[in-house]
């Protein structure tokens, strides 16, 4: 548990195929903004943060995994309550470039990027 402020930060990633995690060069703010230019469909990039407190008391935030996929057109996010999953569908293709199960059902709805 931390226990007193000010706090430091140091993000981590794994990055698709890497096998274990890496400091992320410049990554010491609260939050950190992911971005990515390799354009490869379906990766799965996983973060991490370590906060610091004055005492130097180490904590561990949760991995977070963000599954990148590549701009290809415009997609439908369809959402699917009784399998507790979320279809993309490339609405200039007419194909499910992805299906993501959320663990339980719901949402319901569906989304369009044009």
């Amino acid at each position: 548990m931390l226990l007193s402020s000010p706090y430091t930060y140091q993000w981590y990633e794994e990055a698709p195929g890497a096998g274990s995690f890496s400091a992320i060069n410049g990554g010491t703010s609260q939050s950190y903004l992911f971005s990515t230019t390799n354009g490869n469909i379906r990766e799965i990039y996983k973060f991490y943060a370590e906060i610091i407190d004055s005492n130097g008391v180490h904590v561990n935030s949760n991995i977070a995994s963000i599954n990148v996929i590549q701009e290809l057109g415009q997609y439908a996010y369809v959402t699917n309550y009784a399998g507790g999953n979320v279809v993309i569908i490339n609405t200039a293709t007419n194909t499910v470039v992805n299906s993501i199960t959320n663990g339980f059902n719901g949402p319901v709805g569906v989304a369009f990027i044009p």
